[in-house]
């Protein structure tokens, strides 16, 4: 049996919004510099292409299961300062 709150239509903008966030404050916290446009858009394009797939309802739950699972690759990537520019090492 799926959760009840896999179906709903809103987990992927809340998660899109946990996302712009984070990717916010990865690069200013981890690379001292606002977002850059391409890493907000590649980010909302995943979002997007996600809600698009919720639109059919067989789907929705296996949709908003990305969208968390992408939100919780993004905060693994602020903790661990690996983000798009790669390790600093």
């Amino acid at each position: 049996m799926i959760p009840r709150w896999l179906g709903n239509q809103r987990v992927i903008a809340y998660s899109w919004i946990v996302a712009m966030v984070l990717v916010g404050f990865d690069e200013w916290k981890n690379h001292g510099i606002l977002p850059r446009p391409v890493r907000l858009w590649d980010t909302s394009i995943v979002y997007g292409l996600l809600t698009l797939v919720g639109f059919i309802d067989v789907m929705l739950p296996i949709a908003n299961a990305l969208a968390i699972g992408y939100t919780i690759v993004l905060l693994y990537q602020f903790y661990n300062g690996s983000g798009q520019f790669g390790s600093k090492e």
